[in-house]
């Protein structure tokens, strides 16, 4: 809805040039009054063009979070079971870095939330109330790209634009291992590759897998980082979406995902 309201009365070139400036795109107070209420009227000054909206669900607390903000700024919604013609205001909270938060991961209790954004720091949150408990951790120089976690490793990978991916131990969250995907001296600048989604997976070995969307390519590594396997995604699909791991019935991680011409593998 919100990437619908930005487009109201620009131009593809004033969209473009807005992503690259990292400045709001205004929208006519005419055209916001005319077709939204209130309750919307906020995130209409704020675009979301080249990044894909990250969301999370709360199980326990029922409400939504959802970045992506040039502002930094992260949302909330609870969610409610009674029929409602008006949707409940947003909260908002804003991060301490002002940088787009582009992805987003919750531990399974509930208990913390981590933001990458797009200068390639993470923020920590500490979840109550207010979201006022928080850590941020410089981590890379470039985007943050995907952020994985696995409870039977107790760890977390978290990947950057510039061909990182980094292993933490939980709840500690201490560095243990750094893969460099680029390491060859005589790799050329369109050879390179990083991360656009990282998986953890406890079995049947320890690893970690990524997936390049440009070169349709999965990578795995231990978590030792010692290079597995690369698979080539076959289907003319370019983008993986939405993916998950779980278990089946021998208990190994299975990989589910979606691509951007609607299969599900």
């Amino acid at each position: 809805i919100i990437s619908n309201i930005a487009i109201i009365g620009y131009t593809e070139e004033d969209i473009i040039k807005s992503s690259h400036t990292n400045n709001a795109i205004k929208i006519e107070e005419s055209n916001v009054n005319k077709y939204f209420s209130n309750s919307t009227k906020y995130a209409c000054s704020y675009l979301i063009s080249s990044i894909e909206t990250p969301i999370i669900v709360f199980n326990d607390n029922k409400c939504i979070m959802k970045g992506g903000f040039w502002d930094g700024r992260l949302e909330f919604n609870k969610l409610s079971l009674e029929n409602s013609n008006e949707p409940e205001q947003s909260q908002m909270i804003f991060n301490p870095v002002q940088s787009p938060i582009v992805t987003m991961a919750l531990t399974k209790d509930e208990k913390l939330l981590f933001c990458g954004t797009k200068n390639g720091i993470l923020i920590v949150y500490k979840i109550d109330e207010k979201l006022e408990n928080f850590k941020t951790y410089y981590l890379f120089n470039d985007e943050i790209t995907s952020i994985s976690m696995n409870n039977n490793l107790s760890m977390v990978a978290i990947s950057s634009r510039d061909g990182f991916i980094n292993l933490y131990i939980m709840p500690f969250f201490r560095l243990v291992r750094t893969i460099y995907l680029n390491n060859t001296n005589n790799s050329e600048k369109n050879d390179q590759i990083y991360a656009n989604h990282i998986f953890l997976s406890s079995s049947p070995i320890a690893s970690v897998t990524l997936y390049n969307d440009s070169k349709k390519l999965f990578r795995s590594f231990t978590i030792n980082g010692e290079h597995i396997c690369d698979i080539n995604e076959t289907d003319n699909s370019s983008k993986i979406k939405s993916p998950i791991i779980y278990k089946n019935n021998s208990f190994q991680d299975i990989l589910l995902y979606g691509t951007d011409n609607g299969f599900i593998k």
